[in-house]
C-alpha cells in the first residue's frame, strides 16, 4: 500500500485481501511472523488486553488444513506473549459472510474445540454486500447453546442494514456488535435494552472510508457513550490500511467527542 495512502473505502477495502493480503499470508512461516508483528505493535502501542479475530483458512501447497491454521496462530500468540509479557491475547474465530453454513459450523467446531487454548468467541465479519446472514443462524445458535461468545460487523454499510438482517444478528444474542453506523432508531433501542451489550465503534475506519458523513466530530461514538447499559470500546480496525493505532483512536475521541 502506498505510504500515507489511508482513503480505502467499501469497495476497494475488501478486494485488498483477496488479492494482495491472502496471496502475502499463505504459509506457515508468514502466518507466524504476521501474528507475532500485529502484537508486538498492539504492545508497543501500550495495549494491555487484546482480542485477534481471524477467518480460519486452509494452505493446500503446504497442506495445512484450517485446524492446524488456527493451531499455527495459537502458538504464535503464545510466542508472542512470552516476548511481550504486558500484553494478554485471545483469539476469536471469523465466520465470513461469503461461507455456506458447512463452513460456519466448522468455524464453530474449532472455536470450541481450541477454547481451552485462548478462543474466547465467535464473529461474523466480510464484505457487507455478500451472502444472506440468516443462512448462518444455527450456526450462531450451535455456538451460544456450546458457551460461545458472539460478535458481529452490524450495520455496517446501508445495504448491511436492512431491518430483516439487524433483526436477525439481534435474535443471536451478541455480546459485542461492531460498527453499529446505519441503525433505525428503534432498533438503537433495542440494542440500549440489552444491559452490558459492547460495541466496538471504530472512528478512523469509518471516516476515512467515508463509511459516515462528516468528519470525527460528526461520529456516533459520541451518541453511543452516553447511552446507559451499554458498554462502548475503542477499536482500530486494521492498523496497516487505517494508519490509526488504539493510542489514536483515544485522541480522537478526546478531541471531537
Amino acid at each position: 500500500m502506498p505510504l500515507g495512502k489511508h482513503d480505502y473505502n467499501l469497495e476497494t477495502f475488501f478486494p485488498l485481501f483477496s488479492s494482495y493480503i491472502y496471496r502475502l499470508v499463505d504459509d506457515a512461516a508468514s502466518l507466524r511472523y504476521s501474528t507475532i508483528s500485529v502484537i508486538q505493535d498492539f504492545a508497543n502501542d501500550g495495549v494491555a488486553y487484546l482480542e485477534l479475530r481471524t477467518t480460519p483458512r486452509a494452505f493446500p501447497r503446504e497442506d495445512l488444513d484450517k485446524e492446524a491454521y488456527v493451531n499455527h496462530v495459537i502458538i504464535a500468540i503464545d510466542e508472542a506473549q512470552q516476548r511481550f509479557p504486558s500484553i494478554q491475547v485471545r483469539l476469536i474465530l471469523s465466520i465470513d459472510r461469503r461461507n455456506t453454513l458447512a463452513e460456519a459450523n466448522k468455524v464453530i467446531e474449532l472455536a470450541v474445540s481450541f477454547s481451552r487454548r485462548g478462543v474466547v468467541a465467535v464473529d461474523l465479519c466480510g464484505d457487507p454486500t455478500q451472502g444472506d446472514v440468516s443462512l448462518f443462524t444455527p450456526a450462531f445458535e450451535q455456538a451460544r447453546a456450546r458457551g460461545l461468545k458472539i460478535t458481529a460487523h452490524f450495520a455496517e454499510a446501508e445495504y448491511s442494514a436492512t431491518e430483516a438482517e439487524l433483526e436477525t444478528i439481534l435474535r443471536w444474542m451478541p455480546d459485542r456488535l461492531g460498527h453499529v453506523i446505519h441503525v433505525p432508531e428503534h432498533v438503537k433501542t433495542q440494542i440500549a435494552a440489552r444491559l452490558g451489550i459492547g460495541l466496538e465503534l471504530c472512528l478512523s475506519c469509518n471516516v476515512q472510508a467515508r463509511m459516515i458523513v462528516g468528519g470525527f466530530d460528526a461520529h456516533h461514538f459520541g451518541q453511543w457513550w452516553r447511552v446507559d447499559g451499554v458498554v462502548v470500546v475503542p477499536c482500530t480496525d486494521d492498523v496497516g490500511v487505517f494508519g490509526s493505532p488504539v493510542s489514536n483512536e483515544w485522541a480522537l475521541i478526546q478531541v471531537g467527542c
